[in-house]
């Protein structure tokens, strides 16, 4: 050991880079294995380079200093202790913040540990027993590393050799500080605030706890009384425990049908009906013809649907990676009321860590395209970000024929009732076929043409965009595909009402967002909170017929406790929306994209006003008149404009004050937004 140390002290120059080397490298296999830099989505292309740079500039200024401090901390005992305790201690925090980013809970903050300080049980209670004393025995993990760092540090003993090392970490320190704070000020405010969220909400362990709040405070809007709003959490333990079980549970099927749009229920072309078994089963049942998505892209959509809750929660994009905020699905309510649950998605779930929100325990199955590799189609060229990330094995299959997943849900539904004939059940169909190229892989047969591309119009076509002239076509491929999951719908509609058991079945059909076709001169989705991708409809079909719908808002969020409702469950407090059926909340209607363009939108009373964060512009529709927003009003201060503004600004300040304060979401069910500021009184 003595010689070891000795070779170290005379090759300063060669071990403190190799420190440096090991640390950096440390930090830098975290990030692609547990966050696979997602933040970095969320940001304008220029805000990308220099994150990059402060993350590493961070991690230079880090090894710098604990390779300093294990240096000094040679000498008399006294020495020894006073340096290696802060060391050992940093490694821990940053152990431990790993740790509970890995199980989900988001990386060591000042919040989570002012939380853990008051009540140690708020953290503690996310582990089970083993998990418990797998971190016990982790605490000893730092000591290897504080030992390592004493054998390969150079020996800093004299002040001549401190000195240097010192002043590297200041000018590390300082490079830090203008990478974090002055270059980013020659950008907008939206751009600073999206950085600085970006930073706090997860890119590093020490970033988070230490550097974020020195360097760079955090200017999102706070809503400083919410607490005294908040209901207090109670376990979904605690739900099944109050339970009195209603004597008639029914069977109930979610199905959701890839950016269905709203006017595709009745959409004829030359006397053909694009979705008849559809339009059948909305005349005999409920049909809300204008339901608005709270997302007009899938991840975040199809995962407020789900789980119940607003997709925004950061201030940056949640990739589904940190998902320490509670987040029950409809699924796992139901299974705590007797149900059997199952997932059929013809979609790589794992797309966007998607299955992260939509898989549960209480699912039986949880089937998507990876179940079912063999079946998976061979993804085009045109759906370019996901042929790319199933090219180059980020996912390991593309999609599913439609008809595979339908056949293996009524597979599902007959060995149910073998096995357990009286456990009601539930389950959800996403059915893709309608996704941008709107044909990918599978034969759908061409009911309405022109709908075939030439090769020199493919080379033309991507899902950012398509030359004007291809939108009639583009359109004929998607009222293709619909026709195609048309007849799937078909077939499960017949199996429901040819079998005794599932005659007082309900189903529930909708889409997860809607669709452009070159309208506002955009295509597909997931670019702009525009009615005709925020509006899809909603087809209820129960044994009584039409229902009464109460609420005087329609939206998807709200159909996780409609479900429930229907159900014949109490409310479940987690969701943050109400039920279609009892709910009368005059709640208004908000959306967020945070991907493509950072937007928020809030419709209210006919009016709608979008936002955009990164251009910190607003743009004004009357939506009762003007459904397809043809018709830009002027923002100015009138009352109703100041009503809406201070909607959006009251949503995204309780959004972010309640899913970034661990000590409000560990206790409380999430906010709901029905209380009117005084601008709309």
């Amino acid at each position: 050991m003595k010689s070891l140390l000795t070779r170290f002290e005379v090759r300063r120059t060669p071990s403190i880079i190799l420190v440096l080397l090991l640390w950096v490298l440390l930090h830098f296999v975290f990030i692609l294995q547990f966050n696979n830099l997602c933040w970095a989505d969320s940001l304008p292309p220029d805000y990308a380079p220099v994150l990059a740079c402060a993350v590493f500039l961070c991690c230079l200024a880090e090894g710098v200093l604990l390779g300093l401090l294990a240096g000094l901390a040679k000498g008399r005992a006294l020495r020894r202790f006073i340096f290696i305790v802060p060391v050992y201690l940093y490694f821990l925090l940053i152990c431990v913040s790993w740790a509970l980013f890995k199980f989900g809970i988001g990386f060591l903050d000042a919040d989570i540990l002012r939380a853990f300080l008051v009540d140690t049980t708020a953290i503690l209670r996310h582990f089970s027993a083993l998990e418990l004393l797998i971190a016990a025995l982790a605490l000893l993990g730092p000591l290897f590393p504080v030992l390592l760092f004493l054998m390969l540090s150079p020996t800093y003993a004299r002040l001549r050799n401190a000195r240097p090392a010192a002043i590297s970490f200041l000018v590390l320190a300082a490079l830090s500080f203008v990478m974090l704070r002055l270059v980013p000020s020659r950008f907008g405010p939206a751009e600073q605030r999206a950085f600085r969220a970006a930073i706090s909400h997860g890119v590093l362990p020490s970033l988070g706890l230490f550097w974020s709040p020195l360097l760079i405070p955090v200017h999102e809007p706070t809503a400083p009384n919410l607490q005294a709003e908040l209901t207090p959490r109670y376990s979904l333990e605690e739900y099944q425990r109050r339970l009195a079980l209603p004597r008639h549970r029914p069977d109930i099927f979610v199905v959701i049908v890839e950016a269905l749009r709203s006017d595709m229920v009745n959409e004829s072309v030359d006397g053909q009906y694009v979705m008849p078994n559809l339009r059948k089963l909305a005349q005999t049942g409920t049909l809300l013809d204008s339901v608005y998505a709270q997302s007009t892209e899938s991840a975040y959509s199809m995962t407020s649907i789900v789980t119940g809750l607003y997709p925004m929660k950061f201030g940056v994009r949640d990739t589904f990676v940190n998902l320490g905020y509670p987040h029950e699905r409809v699924y796992d309510v139901l299974s705590a009321g007797g149900y059997r649950a199952g997932f059929f998605s013809s979609a790589n779930e794992n797309w966007q860590n998607m299955a992260n929100l939509t898989n549960s325990t209480h699912l039986d199955p949880f089937f998507h395209s990876e179940s079912d590799p063999a079946s998976a189609v061979v993804m085009g060229a045109l759906d370019d970000a996901f042929s790319h990330a199933v090219n180059q094995g980020m996912l390991k299959t593309g999609k599913l024929d439609d008809a595979v997943t339908v056949r293996r849900f009524i597979d599902w539904l007959k060995s149910s009732r073998e096995d357990k004939p009286q456990k009601p059940l539930f389950a959800v169909l996403s059915l893709q076929a309608s996704h941008f190229p709107y044909q990918q892989g599978v034969n759908i047969p061409a009911v309405f043409a022109p709908s075939e591309l030439t090769a020199e119009e493919r080379a033309q076509t991507s899902f950012l965009g398509y030359p004007p002239k291809l939108a009639p076509k583009m359109k004929n491929r998607y009222r293709n595909s619909l026709r195609y999951i048309d007849g799937l719908l078909g077939e499960i509609v017949t199996f429901l009402q040819s079998s005794e058991q599932f005659k007082d079945s309900i189903l529930l059909v909708t889409g997860d967002h809607g669709e452009l076709f070159h309208d506002h001169d955009l295509v597909t989705h997931g670019s702009s909170l525009f009615n005709l991708t925020m509006s899809v409809p909603v087809v209820l079909y129960h044994p009584e017929g039409s229902l009464r719908i109460a609420a005087p808002q329609h939206r998807l969020i709200d159909l996780a406790p409609t479900i429930v409702d229907l159900a014949g469950l109490p409310p479940y407090e987690n969701f943050q929306g109400q039920s279609l059926v009892s709910g009368t909340r005059e709640e208004p209607v908000f959306s967020s994209l945070e991907g493509l363009v950072m937007q928020d939108a809030v419709i209210f009373r006919g009016m709608k006003l979008i936002f955009d964060r990164r251009a910190e512009t607003y743009s004004l529709y009357d939506v009762q008149s003007d459904f397809g927003e043809k018709n830009k009003l002027p923002v100015d201060d009138s009352p109703r404009v100041l009503c809406l503004k201070e909607l959006l600004a009251s949503f995204r300040a309780r959004q972010l004050t309640y899913f970034r304060a661990f000590d409000l979401y560990s206790k409380y069910f999430p906010p709901h937004h029905g209380t009117l500021p005084p601008a709309c009184q």
